[in-house]
């Protein structure tokens, strides 16, 4: 699957003149280096959008979209407007505006739309909607041979958590027998690992089978994620993964043993205790974990595994201790709370934040150790609103902007080097990000969130002068988050700082949610094979 990249930037510079003169070229220029600052400032009321859109550059409605509130009330008019162009812009805003401002308008259009493109437009932005009324077009719409309008029911069902058997008028079988289908397989099985109660629609082995059908690794590893939902008696055909797959398709399996109870599966799990494949072996504790919490042997297993001294390990040991055992998770906790490790440190705070008296553990650390990086952590998890990463960054000027263009940032890690390419329309995030780098505050940085088939996670460090670098903002029109590529870490809308994630599956459901602001473009290996308590020995930006 290709990175997709916006286009819309180099379409409307000049509108739908042709042949634009040096001087119209320049004033458009101009006009969009105006408007990106002010979609940064979230500034709706700034002059230079109305003077754009009086020039006719439409990507003023993309700005306009990102910006929200205010910002979303003003593209409403174009997104029918007789003007293609502004009409296609204005659309394409819309889906990153999160409200119910701009879904009447949407719908109107939808009705009158004659051109499949537009109309994928359109059910795209609706399916960030939260209006209700949007639900039921969403499935009207829904066509398993239609990549677009599949996406767009994914979106949708994925944060409304919609059940499959809510879904009466779509064809399920069609949808399975697409998998197959080289052109629009991932999207349908991306479609169907959204939704619970697949195993009310299809038996076992109508999915067993498609899982041997599948020839894309992709669409397979997302087929097996389905199977645990039929119980027990899929144990066998997930077993037969777990031990002759590899890659994706092998980490699904051994993760889903995870939901059985069967003895069999339970053994495997056991031995995989004892494999030198330290990846191996995270997964087969957090499977472990998830199982009967009444069988002690398996809780004695997890405990013992704290022990190891292979961090990555011994963080998941402790995750799992404290869901079967709390008492005892604890007492584990805070001893890693206070250890030299902080990547140990970081993940037993949020183990600890989870009940009350982990709560009054960490509020005492606090008090004893005023002025650290880990009691300013620590602030953090207790009291989210408190906010976090400084004030906002400023908006970077447009000769910054363009000294940083095309640039790299190359990361060396504790596996090997990773350059990620920057992303010229997430120029915001990307010069932040570069800016980290020349400064020396990636020297250091933990990878402490690795989950495989997911993202690599990174951006902690026990370094108080991080916690002031300030907050920067969504740019979400850059790219796909599909494999390698690099998206912005957030809490909410415009709450990014310092941690950043690479894509190391195809993450669609992330679109519109999360910025892309580069791509992995050497050491691709590297980042898929990084572990949580991996280090960024040294950030470089290379200009």
């Amino acid at each position: 699957m290709k990175i997709k990249k916006t286009v819309v930037t180099t379409l409307v510079l000049c509108g739908l003149v042709v042949g634009c003169s040096e001087e119209k070229i320049d004033e458009k220029n101009n006009s969009q280096m105006d408007i990106w600052s002010a979609m940064d400032a979230r500034d709706a009321e700034n002059p230079a959008f109305e003077d754009a859109l009086l020039a006719e550059n439409w990507l003023a409605l993309e700005m306009l979209g990102q910006v929200g509130g205010a910002g979303c009330e003003k593209l409403v008019p174009y997104i029918g407007s007789e003007n293609t162009m502004a009409r296609i812009a204005a659309q394409t805003g819309a889906a990153y505006c999160y409200g119910e401002a701009v879904t009447p308008a949407l719908l109107a259009q939808l009705d009158v739309a004659d051109e499949q493109f537009e109309k994928s437009k359109i059910l795209t932005a609706l399916s960030f909607s939260g209006d209700p009324a949007v639900t039921p077009v969403l499935i009207e719409s829904f066509d398993p041979e239609n990549v677009a309008s599949v996406y767009a029911l994914m979106q949708k069902i994925t944060y409304d958590r919609m059940e499959a058997t809510a879904l009466t008028s779509i064809s399920f079988d069609a949808v399975l027998a697409e998998t197959s289908n080289s052109e629009t397989g991932f999207a349908n099985a991306y479609f169907l690992v959204r939704l619970q109660g697949i195993d009310q629609i299809y038996t076992m082995d109508a999915v067993v089978e498609a899982v041997g059908a599948a020839r894309d690794p992709a669409v397979k590893k997302l087929l097996v994620r389905l199977l645990p939902q039929f119980g027990d008696a899929v144990s066998s055909a997930l077993l037969a993964l777990a031990k002759s797959e590899v890659g994706p398709a092998k980490i699904e399996a051994v993760r889903s043993l995870g939901r059985l109870s069967d003895p069999t599966s339970k053994a495997y799990l056991a031995s995989a205790l004892n494999q030198p494949d330290g990846p191996l072996r995270q997964l087969a504790i957090t499977a472990l974990a998830r199982r009967d919490v009444e069988d002690t042997q398996i809780t004695e297993v997890i405990a013992g595994a704290i022990a190891s001294t292979d961090e990555a390990v011994a963080s998941v040991a402790l995750e799992s201790l404290m869901q079967r055992s709390p008492a005892e998770g604890l007492k584990q906790a805070k001893v890693a709370l206070w250890s030299s490790s902080y990547y140990l440190a970081n993940k037993a705070m949020g183990q600890l934040a989870g009940v009350e008296e982990g709560r009054s553990i960490l509020a005492q650390y606090v008090a004893e150790n005023s002025g650290t990086k880990r009691a300013d952590d620590i602030r953090l998890i207790l009291d989210p609103e408190a906010g976090g990463g400084g004030a906002a960054r400023p908006t970077p000027s447009a000769d910054i902007r363009a000294s940083y263009q095309d640039a790299k940032l190359k990361l060396h890690t504790t596996r090997g080097e990773i350059t990620i390419t920057m992303l010229n329309e997430a120029a915001f995030a990307a010069t932040s990000f570069l800016q980290l780098a020349e400064s020396g505050k990636m020297d250091g940085m933990l990878w402490h969130r690795v989950i495989p088939n997911f993202v690599a996670q990174a951006g902690q460090i026990e370094d108080m002068s991080i916690s002031d670098w300030g907050t920067i903002r969504e740019e979400w029109f850059a790219a796909d988050h599909v494999i390698g590529t690099v998206g912005l870490a957030t809490v909410g809308k415009d709450t990014g700082s310092t941690q950043f994630f690479i894509n190391t599956a195809y993450n669609l459901h992330l679109n519109g949610r999360y910025t892309v602001f580069g791509e992995v473009t050497e050491g691709l290996d590297v980042a898929m094979a990084l572990r949580e308590g991996d280090i960024i020995t040294k950030g470089n930006c290379r200009c």
